[in-house]
This record gives C-alpha cells, structure tokens and sequence, in this order.
C-alpha cells in the first residue's frame, strides 16, 4: 500500500518528516488501528497535470517569499545579490578554473561571494581557459547553497524575436538544469525557459532511472502560465501524451567527452616525433603552435629552456608567427585540459603537447604517466623546484603555479615572501609566467598538486626571523598571530614595540602582515616579538623601554615602565613583562590617604601606562616591590589633586592621637571593673575553663577566661594597628614562579581555626606559612584541612579540593593531578569536581586536556544539560563554531524531549555572545516558530536584539509578538514593552503607532467577548 511500485527499501520512498497524502482503507475499531495507503493511483484526484501544476506554484509562493524577506534585510550583501539574480538574465563573467570532470568556475563584480558553475554540457564545446571573459544565461539560483548554474550554450543566448504565447499551449522543449524541486527546460521555438514540476503528487517520490529527465533530453510541454513568475520562468508541466524523445541514453559525462573528442582533429603523432610549426599565440604559461592547417599543439613554459633564469618569462621568447622544431611528449584534452598518455584510447583525438627544450628534442623523452601518485613521486620535501605563475587566487590567499604541463602547485601567501610590503599586495608582485624557484613543502595527490614555498622550510626555531598575520587582538594581553605552516604563535603587549604606548594595539588590525622574531618554542607554544631590536639589531633605534625577561634584569632604585594588571586588597599588580609582576602596595600608590579601593580601580584601570620605581627585589621568592609616588618617579600623582583628598601623613597623624585617647579611656575603665571585682574574687575563687586538648587534632589549647588582663589587649591591639598600619597583605602575591592567581584561587586552603568550622580563619593561618618553596607544606595543609572541616560542611570541603587541584595542576604533575582528581570524585559530587578542573584546565590555556575532559564529561553525564552548555561556552571561545553547531545536534538527541526548547535557546544566547549572531537568531526563529507561545523565549530575544539588532529587526520582532494569540496578561506585558523601545528609540509617530496598536487589540477583545 506504499506504492504502485515494488517497494524494496522504504528509505528510497519516503524519510521522516515528509508530508504525504494518504487514503483510509479500513478501521478495525477493536484494535484501535487505521489501516491506510499511498498509492498515487489511489490519492490522487486523477488529473496528474493539474496537481502536479499545484505543487509547483505552491513552491515558487514560497521561493518569493523567502526572497521578499531578503530583500527588507537593511545590510547588503549575499542576500540581496541572490534577489537581482533570475533564470533568463544575461551576466558577464570570467573563467576562474576548468575542473577535471569538464565544468568550470566563474567569478564576476555581479557575483561576488557566490559560486557560479556550468557543467561541461552546458559548456556548449567551448574551450575556456582561466582569465577568459565569457557571457552567461542563469538557469537557477540556488538561494540555500549560495550557488548560481549558468550555461554558455549559443542557442540559449541566441536574442529572438518574442512570440506570443497562449495558455495550455504545447511546445517542444530540451531539459537544461534539473533542480531538487523541478526542472528548467527551454522551449525550442522561442528560446524561453520555464520551470517543470519532477512529480506529480505528494506522495510521487520514487522514479526507475529510465522515468527520470535527463539534461538533453526532448520533451513536450504544455504551458500553464503564459508571463514569467517574478523569478524569470514560465510555468509549464509535462505533456502525458507526447512520448520522450531522448538526446542520449549514455551518461552525459560520456556523451560530452564524445562532442569534445569529436571536435578535436584526428592525428597520427605518437610520442616522440619530430615536428616543425608555427607559433600562432602566447600565452603567460603556454605557447599555440600550428603544426599544419588543422592540427594544433602546445608547449608548456617548462619545455622551452633547459635553463630558466628565475623571474624571467620563458613563453616571452618566441614571437608569433616564429618557426619552431619541436617534439612530441604527450597529449591535452581539449576541454578538460587532462593530459592524456600515449596509451588513452583517445590520443590520437588530442592536442599534441610539444617540448623545444634542446635537452628533450635530442635526448629520450619519458612517458608522461597516468597515476596521480606516480606523477608526484619523484617530488620530495625540501627539494627546490622551477615553476610559473599561474595566478594569485585573492579568494584562497594563494599564488597557483605550473611545474609542469599536468602538475601545479599552490603557495600560501606568508611563504610568498619576508617582505610585508610584497606580502602586502602579492597580486602586483607576481606576474603571470613568470619563473619562481620555489621548494616543496608537501602533495596533494588528490589534485595533482605541490605545496610549495618561496622562502624556504620555515623552522620557527628559537632566533628565528619569519613572517606572520594578525589573526586576534586581545586586549591588555597582545597579539595572536598566524605563521608559516599553518601554525600560530602570540605576542604579548611588552613585545610589540621597544617603545611602549597607552594603547598598543591601536597599531594593528585583523589581517595585516608583520615581521615576528621567534623567542620560544615549547610543547607548540609559540612566542614572537616584534620589536625592532630584535628585528633589526644593527639598524635599530634607541631602545626607550629596555626587555625584561626576568627577575635579574630589575636593579633597586630604577625606573620602570609597564602596564596596570590589576587592583587586588593587596595592592596593585604592575605587569613589568609578560613573565614578571609586580606589587605596588597602597601606602605606595598615591600620598592621599583613600578609604574606598574603588577609586584606584577607577584611575589605575587595566592596561593603563605608568612608571614605577623600584624599592626592593627578592629573587629568591620572585618579589618585586614598586612606588608609584610622585617623589619616586617624578611623575603626576596617579590620583589627581582635584579630587580633594587628605594627605595620607596628616590623617595617619589624627589616627594616632584618637588611638591614645581610646587606649586612656580603656585603660580607666578596666582599672575601674579590677577594684569591682577583688572583693567577689575573694570569696570566690577564678574559675578556669580548658577545651579537652586530648580531643583536639590541632593539639592547639583554647582557654576561655572570665576577665582578660587589660595590658594583655592592649599590646594586641597595638600589634594589630601596627600589622594594618604595614599594609601587610591576607595573601602571597609573586611574580613569577609560584603565582597566586586571584581568579583561579590557586591555594585559598582552609586549615584549623578556633571552632574547627570555618574555612575563611582556616586560610588566613595556612597562607602566610605558603612561599614558593613551600608546596609540600601546602599540600600538608591542605590535607590536614580536609581532614578536619566536618562532613557536613560539602561546599568548604570542595573548596579546598579545588584549591588542591589549583596547586597540582600549577606546580605539580599531570600524574599528581589525576590522583587528586581522582580522590576529589570520590569524595564530593562527580560533576562539580569535573566542572572545576574543566575551568581550571581553560584558565591554565591547557585547552586540548580540557577538550579531553569534556568529552568524558558528555560520556558519564550526557543527561545533565549544564554539561553540554559548558562544553559550548568553552568551543565558541576557542572561535570553534562549526564544532558548536555540531555539538547542538548531538546534546538535542541526549537529552530529554522537554530540555530541548531551553537548551537551543541558551546555545543561541551564547552564539550571540562567543559565536556567529547570525545562526543564534537563526536558532532563535526556528525555536520561535515552532513554539509561538514561549513568551520566556521572545522576552530573551528581544533583549538581546535590543542590545546587538537593528532598529528594523527589533521592531519586525515586536509587531510579530503584537500579533500572537497571547493571553491578554502576556499581550500587556509585551505592549508596554514595545511602547517604551519606540519611546526611547522611535519617533512621535511610532509612539503613536503602537498607541493605535494597543487600542485595536483592546476593542477586537471587547468586541470578541461582546458576541
């Protein structure tokens, strides 16, 4: 009942999701089933021509309104060159590539961005070379695939005389492009195209080889609208009672190699002869030689000089009309240009390829092989090779060379050259058939192609000096830049130049091409330099801000230069170098006296230049200490004057004096509360109270006394005012080495505290006992810590597992950090500790273990949606988008039916954020679809449009929610919300316009609920 065909595999008729008609051929009530058939004998109403006509029209409304929603797009572009393009329009473009299979690629100002191709048929026997203008007739725009089939054939571009057309009007026609949806056919009399429905029913999916059109091939059509629709085509449908008449019955690859064979002159040269002809033309990297009146050869810019001088053009030295000897190496297709061995049934139809080289003409001439991977085997890796400029192909970012007649070659554009000025415009540098000696840095055996390079095998050794692009700005960190070999390095903002600047990167833009000296090399980190010290040691200037590498280049008392990294409790970090921090304590910032830290956050921003002096520099522990002060530096104060503050002298005086007043109060009345007390003390014996030491594990006495001895507090308070006083800091900050990273809280540890709870007093006892040669004692600690923070307390257990994992993974072994791991998951809930070092891992840049670690995650916990969401936040930072798209895809099956409709809404969040906005809206507007009714779904839309849209898309966004089914509560609600945009955004009138908006909603609802 599938069929009016065998059916032997349903794939091949039907897939999920296809709509289909069907006919109910019985009930059986009391198994509750309906049994039903798609026959399309039996669905259908009987008139094949006038479905099958429905079909079609109901396609092309929906192809014209796609194409009127790319039309209101504001922003130009792909969307709005597919819209002027229809089937029947005449366009003129140039032949960018001939391909194996004999179609070619074009390219032209009216194309720009799209793939443009005809087949060999519709080649029409034209022999087209790259570079070649050529006129063309669209036959179909496909809109989804960005690609445009055109033909070259005369009879299509043939300009008639119109004829008037009737409606059901029959007429011979030849099928030029078959489409998924329906074909476009010619008719032969007046040269018009018109588009064909392929079925003629829903459920019309399956055809036998013999049923299907073909290109070529003649059919009848009967015409069911006379005017061209707005995308150029008649609309026709098959005639059932004209039988086909076919063209070819052969595949039409093989009926083209025919044609062009058949054009081709027959000749009787076999390989070696000897022949004598005329230079007709030349070419940039051939030559045309007329060997008598028919039969034409060609010689390769390879075959014309044993010895090429580079840079010279070899075809240059023969003028047209020369006589030239030659002979004979092998033969070229006319039309696919493959090169032919003598042994090919069809050489004797080809275009002798010819050789003038002396060493050729005398000597014996190899055999031109056939194998693809025969043909590069005699190329190696590092072997110096002669080529010829092809072209520079603007849309790879390579120069296409000739080595020979049947092998080419590509070199990617930072292998042109060491010069950024001829990197710059390589187009201009590179002429076409000039000769480059170029060495192999790789096959491709697939195209017939070398990898080469113009400057060498690039190394990239620590020393070395090579070109790069700019592929990222970071900002306040540098540079990311892609090398030779598709490889990737980073420059750090005290690298990009020997003077530093308040803005370093303002210098650079994504793509440009600059000169990078090789500082390192290590596990496939690579880090570059730009300076020009190190570029060009000899011619470079005065060096204004002098290379840190480390801590023994920082002398006591100099003046440094170097960029605010951060504003911690501690003080501020002063990046010296891309290795070496340091600290700046407040006392030593401005000699204001400042209560809020928010004020230094405000003037010492992050990337902000200034110059420090500094105090005093501990190698051992990588610690550098620097002044900001104006008597320091001789600088401006950091904090301008204007602000008022007090000097930090006098308020440290005023805080002196109400200290000793407090310290006198104090003193007079606990003198006051002892002469109290001595009577009741001597009927009454102190009471001493012992916490039970045996029980303790810190083995540390806690005593709890009635009174304290009043000069015992206050030498602890003066202890205390004099630790704040010192500006002593809650935790190590280093420079290098053993760095204590704020955001990654690499070893906040809690040890023991009075009550044995607390986690916070726990750290301040651990972290002044931690110094860079201490991680054993830290780890000690941190064990002891877990030991005794109690079972219940699960969040200040984790912290210091993470804290754990922190130390191991900074200073420790990947085998210690998955033992720790390991021990973490056992004792706390698996998924946050795996979350915790996925964050870790990404922080460290360890990106490729936390790749790893994700996909264990998606394998152990594929149910829990925070993994797959994590997982994409962590892809589209990297710039994997491609990765993340498919990663959607996979989480939708894993999870639930009910997850989905969120899970997609917060991929396109984060899309919007890391990724492309252009598939987040996408995934916006199919959820939005298919779920009209999530107004949780359009409130995130609209703010996030609100934020990154045009004008026109948010308010296209609010008329269509305007226009939903909503509960009255939800319309309200997204009424007010359009009229405050368009109060903030708009115009009087688009205020007035959602007012009337509101009022028409309010009275259909009155008058609804009326009737």
């Amino acid at each position: 009942s599938m069929s009016d065909k065998f059916v032997t595999d349903t794939k091949d008729h039907f897939v999920v999701g296809q709509t289909v008609t069907a006919k109910v051929m019985s009930i059986d009530e009391e198994k509750q089933r309906v049994l039903l058939s798609l026959k399309v004998s039996e669905c259908s109403s009987g008139d094949s021509a006038a479905e099958s006509f429905s079909l079609l029209s109901q396609y092309f409304k929906e192809v014209e309104e796609i194409r009127n929603l790319l039309r209101r797009k504001e922003e130009p572009g792909l969307a709005r060159c597919l819209c002027e393009l229809v089937p029947g329009k005449e366009l003129q473009l140039v032949v960018q590539d001939v391909m194996e299979d004999g179609s070619a690629l074009f390219s032209g100002s009216c194309v720009r961005g799209l793939t443009v191709t005809a087949t060999r048929y519709h080649l029409g026997g034209k022999n087209v070379v790259p570079g070649e203008k050529a006129k063309g007739l669209v036959l179909h725009v496909d809109a989804i695939a960005s690609k445009v089939y055109v033909s070259l054939r005369e009879e299509l571009l043939k300009k008639r005389a119109k004829q008037r057309l009737t409606k059901n009007s029959q007429h011979p026609a030849i099928v030029q492009h078959i489409a998924e949806e329906f074909a476009v056919v010619s008719l032969l009399d007046s040269g018009r195209l018109a588009a064909m429905p392929i079925a003629s029913h829903f459920n019309d999916t399956f055809r036998f080889d013999s049923e299907k059109l073909k290109v070529g091939q003649r059919i009848c059509a009967a015409l069911k609208m006379v005017k061209a629709n707005d995308l150029g085509l008649l609309l026709a449908v098959q005639d059932p009672t004209k039988k086909n008449v076919f063209v070819r019955d052969r595949k039409e690859s093989e009926t083209a190699l025919e044609e062009t064979l058949a054009a081709a002159v027959k000749h009787s040269l076999s390989l070696g002869d000897i022949v004598t002809g005329t230079v007709k033309s030349v070419k940039p990297t051939h030559v045309t030689v007329a060997i008598d009146d028919k039969l034409t050869g060609s010689i390769h810019a390879s075959r014309i000089l044993d010895e090429v001088p580079i840079h010279s053009f070899p075809t240059y030295t023969l003028k047209a009309g020369q006589k030239v000897t030659a002979r004979v190496i092998g033969g070229r297709d006319v039309n696919t240009h493959r090169y032919l061995p003598i042994t090919h049934p069809h050489f004797t139809r080809s275009v002798p390829e010819l050789s003038i080289r002396p060493s050729e003409i005398e000597g014996e001439v190899e055999t031109m092989r056939d194998d693809t991977r025969e043909k590069l085997g005699p190329y190696n890796v590092g072997q110096t090779v002669t080529c010829f400029v092809r072209k520079y192909n603007t849309l790879k970012n390579w120069l296409e060379v000739e080595v020979t007649p049947d092998i080419r070659g590509r070199v990617p554009r930072l292998l042109l050259s060491l010069n950024t000025k001829v990197l710059k415009h390589p187009e201009k540098n590179f002429k076409n058939g000039q000769a480059l000696s170029a060495t192999v840095t790789g096959t491709d055996a697939t195209k017939t192609n070398l990898f080469l390079s113009l400057t060498g095998i690039q190394s990239l050794e620590p020393g070395t000096i090579t070109v790069g692009m700019v592929a990222k700005m970071i900002p306040h960190i540098g540079l990311s830049i892609t090398l030779p070999g598709g490889k990737a390095g980073k420059v750090s903002i005290f690298h990009l130049s020997d003077k530093y600047t308040e803005s370093p990167l303002n210098d650079f833009k994504i793509g440009k091409v600059v000169r990078c000296y090789v500082l390192s090399n290590e596990n496939g980190k690579i880090q570059l330099s730009l300076r020009q010290s190190r570029l060009n040691p000899r011619n470079s200037s005065k060096v204004e801000d002098v290379e840190i590498t480390c801590i023994k280049d920082v002398k006591k008392g100099q003046l440094v230069r170097g960029y605010v990294k951060s504003v911690t409790p501690s003080g501020v970090f002063f990046g010296l170098s891309a290795s070496l921090l340091g600290r700046i304590l407040f006392q030593n910032v401005s000699p204001y006296f400042v209560q809020k830290h928010s004020l230094y956050e405000k003037y010492l921003p992050e990337g902000k230049l200034l110059t420090a002096k500094v105090l005093d520099v501990n190698t051992k522990e990588n610690h550098v200490e620097l002044s900001l002060l104006p008597e320091d530096t001789d600088m401006p104060s950091v904090l301008p004057e204007s602000l008022g503050l007090p000097r930090s002298g006098a308020e440290e005086g005023k805080r002196e004096e109400d200290n000793k007043e407090k310290k006198e109060e104090v003193k007079m009345k606990r003198k006051q509360r002892r002469v109290n007390s001595e009577s009741e003390q001597e009927a009454k014996p102190k009471k001493r109270k012992f916490s039970p030491a045996d029980e303790n594990d810190s083995g540390i006495e806690v005593y709890y006394r009635e009174e304290e001895d009043g000069d015992q507090e206050e030498e602890a308070a003066a202890k205390k005012s004099k630790i704040m006083k010192c500006g002593e800091v809650p935790r190590l900050q280093v420079s290098t080495g053993f760095t204590w990273d704020e955001d990654m809280n690499a070893l906040e540890v809690p040890v023991l505290n009075q009550k044995e709870e607390s986690s916070e007093s726990e750290e301040e006892e651990e972290i002044p006992q931690s110094k860079a040669t201490e991680i054993e004692k830290a780890r000690a600690v941190a064990e002891r810590a877990l030991k005794t923070i109690c079972f219940r307390e699960e969040q200040e257990k984790l912290n210091v597992w993470v804290a754990l994992l922190n130390l191991e993974n900074m200073y420790g072994t990947e085998e210690t950090l998955m033992k720790v791991f390991e021990r973490a998951v056992q004792y706390n809930e698996p998924l946050k500790v795996f979350q915790h070092l996925c964050d870790i891992y990404a922080s460290s840049e360890k990106y490729k273990q936390a790749e790893e670690l994700y996909h264990t995650m998606l394998r152990r916990f594929r149910q829990e949606k925070s993994v797959w969401l994590k997982y994409a936040s962590f892809l589209l930072k990297q710039g994997q988008t491609e990765a993340t798209h498919r990663l959607l895809e996979r989480a939708l099956k894993a999870l639930p039916i009910k997850e989905h409709v969120d899970v997609i809404s917060r991929f396109a969040q984060l899309e919007f954020r890391f990724g492309d906005p252009e598939h987040a809206k996408a995934l916006f507007e199919s959820t939005l679809n298919s779920y009209p009714k999530r107004t949780d779904i359009w409130s995130i839309y609209m703010d996030i449009m609100i934020k990154q849209g045009s004008q026109k898309e948010i308010r296209d966004i609010f008329e269509r929610v305007i226009h939903l089914n909503l509960a009255p509560k939800k319309m309200k609600f997204f009424f007010k919300r359009y009229l405050d945009y368009e109060k903030k955004y708009g115009t009087t009138e688009t205020v007035m316009a959602v007012k009337t908006a509101a009022l028409e909603y309010v009275e259909a609802k009155s008058s609804l609920a009326d009737s």
